[in-house]
């Protein structure tokens, strides 16, 4: 029983890496690089079709890769804020982790809207 309670545990750790993973670090995609440009570079090399076939590879590797980074994170967070108590772990959120949120949406929009790259 106590397996199944453990396996849990890391499955909730895992999904909550992957959405990590998707919503603040881009999900498969790699840093600074388009999957067309990608599938450009393998193209000359392997075909069109198989170019595809190893881009999409790829970026599901980059989402692993960032997956398990994640939850190395996630994991000593959580083990800590096991021992702080709901109340307090709420106030660390309204204190700590909202503004930093909305200063990533701030400084995203300035950044696009400025002319960042799209």
């Amino acid at each position: 029983e106590a397996f199944l309670v453990d396996s849990g545990r890391h499955a909730g750790a895992l999904v909550l890496a992957a959405w990590w993973v998707v919503l603040f670090f881009g999900g498969g995609a790699l840093p600074f690089v388009t999957g067309e440009e990608v599938a450009a570079v393998i193209a000359p090399h392997f075909g069109s079709g198989l170019a595809t076939i190893l881009t999409m590879v790829l970026h599901i590797g980059v989402f692993v890769a960032k997956l398990m980074l994640a939850t190395v994170v996630l994991e000593p967070v959580r083990n800590r804020l096991e021992s702080l108590g709901f109340e307090r772990a709420l106030g660390l959120c309204w204190r700590y982790a909202i503004p930093f949120a909305l200063l990533n949406v701030f400084v995203t929009a300035q950044w696009l809207i400025g002319g960042g790259v799209v």
